[in-house]
């Protein structure tokens, strides 16, 4: 198993705007460049223009809350459009029923107590409202796993142009580890291209 996350993300920004559009830039930076929810990377959606602002609370229930940078959250579009309106509660201080059903916010520090990922990528709720969270969030779409998995190969190659720089462009040493850059570029670009098919 593997933690959910390697961060919480934190909210920075203290800036006053008109337009909950106008945050994009600061929530890119304040989540890592990550969906809030399901922690994948948003190079894998086109960045931050594939990427949209979420509103923890909705804002068609709660209008008040449309500009608060509190209640933003930076999501992929796959999350985004499957949480939509849900707000089980009705209340906007109540953010999870008795009965488990409801959302937590990204940024709470409880968040990742509700998941697990597996080796391969896989992500796996803990408790009832993980259950809910993943149901109604479709974390159990592969295109989660093969977000990690690319993510991964793309650290095994920084790591190994790390080693060859340290090798002599001379004897067994340095041909064996070109023989796996060249194995370990094919699978990335293999992910890759799997990935793609997926969105």
């Amino acid at each position: 198993m593997k933690p959910f996350r390697s961060s919480i993300p934190v909210r920075t920004c203290q800036k006053k705007y008109k337009k909950y559009s106008s945050y994009k830039s600061y929530l890119r930076l304040d989540f890592r460049k990550r969906c809030g929810y399901c922690n994948d990377i948003d190079i894998l959606c086109g960045g931050s223009r594939g990427f949209h602002i979420d509103h923890f609370r909705p804002q068609d229930s709660f209008s008040h809350l449309e500009n608060e940078y509190g209640n933003l959250v930076y999501a992929c579009p796959y999350w985004n459009g499957a949480k939509s309106n849900d707000w089980p509660s009705g209340d906007e201080n109540i953010t999870v029923l008795a009965d488990g059903s409801g959302y937590l916010d990204p940024c709470d520090a409880d968040f990742d107590n509700h998941f697990e990922r597996y080796d391969h990528g896989h992500i796996h709720p803990k408790t009832s409202l993980g259950k809910y969270m993943y149901k109604k969030l479709k974390l159990g779409l592969r295109r989660h796993q093969l977000a990690l998995a690319y993510e991964q190969l793309e650290m095994l190659l920084k790591e190994l142009d790390s080693e060859l720089e340290k090798i002599h462009h001379d004897g067994d040493e340095y041909i064996e580890a070109l023989k796996q850059h060249r194995r370990l570029t094919s699978e990335f670009f293999k992910y890759k291209s799997m990935f793609e098919e997926t969105i």
